[in-house]
């Protein structure tokens, strides 16, 4: 006959390990929506893991009326906490990422870990004792998972900030370029004075005039490096954009530079005629 401290302890479990398996099944569902789909694949195991934990824990209680007892006082947080702790996110479901569910996992079956492990530690029942370690193995089990996924999850986001932070040098660099060859292209101007060009290089964004550089009197081929470096730019841009979730700036301004790109292949396209190259 199961003890009634066994009986108490295995409720706690049983409440415990249905919290687990409606959180699990609740981050698969955010991950999805997020489009984490390998990350969602691992919150629906654990999910079937703690629906058969569920059941395991709950056929002894089948059928019995035995008054619950009192488990030996521990230092760790029964049920309720435990339970609590998925309910403790800082931020919303649409912001959380997949290492944030992966935290708030591992915080909960550590916290349950730690509840198993002392009831063992402290009861003088051996029944009890054998019990609670079994439950503690399946939360070390789920524990190693969990911590294992965060890990990857965390490696994951470090090299997309590194991606990112690449990306972002890359772009530096090429608009660089893009006002080196239009200070060039002014300052060639500066002596010729063709309206269209000042006309083309007012409308270029944040170019400072100021910043002269000689770039010869071959006001075509000055078009042509400029249109070069433009192009350069924008399909970067739009190669950093796709497949991510750009936001409409982003959008507005792959649109103004393909705007100036057109303006600038229409005055080149002028300058050909005019004065076509050797």
């Amino acid at each position: 006959m199961t003890s009634p401290n066994v009986k108490t302890l295995l409720r706690t479990a049983a409440k415990i390990e249905h919290e687990a398996a409606k959180q699990y099944s609740h981050l698969a569902e955010i991950m999805d929506e997020h489009g984490n789909t390998d990350a969602a694949s691992v919150f629906r195991l654990l999910a079937e893991e703690e629906v058969k934990h569920i059941a395991s824990v709950s056929t002894p209680l089948q059928d019995d009326e035995t008054a619950i007892t009192g488990l030996p006082a521990t230092d760790h947080t029964p049920e309720s906490d435990i339970v609590g702790t998925w309910k403790k996110s800082g931020r919303g479901a649409q912001l959380i990422t997949a290492y944030d569910a992966f935290n708030l996992a591992v915080n909960a079956e550590e916290r349950a870990f730690a509840f198993f492990t002392e009831v063992a530690a402290k009861t003088d029942d051996p029944d009890l004792r054998f019990i609670a370690e079994q439950l503690a193995r399946e939360e070390l089990h789920h524990l190693a998972i969990v911590r294992l996924e965060r890990r990857r999850e965390r490696r994951r986001e470090l090299e997309i900030q590194g991606m990112q932070t690449n990306a972002t040098v890359q772009k530096d660099t090429d608009l660089r370029s893009v006002h080196e060859s239009a200070a060039k292209l002014w300052s060639a101007n500066r002596l010729q004075n063709h309206p269209s060009i000042d006309h083309l290089l007012g409308a270029l964004e944040n170019f400072e005039p100021s910043a002269i550089q000689s770039g010869g009197d071959n006001i075509l081929q000055l078009l042509r490096d400029h249109l070069a470096s433009i192009d350069h730019y924008c399909e970067n841009l739009i190669e950093n954009a796709n497949g991510t979730d750009s936001d409409k700036s982003l959008s507005n301004e792959i649109d103004r530079w393909l705007s100036y790109l057109d303006q600038l292949q229409n005055t080149l396209d002028e300058f050909a005629k005019e004065m076509p190259s050797p």
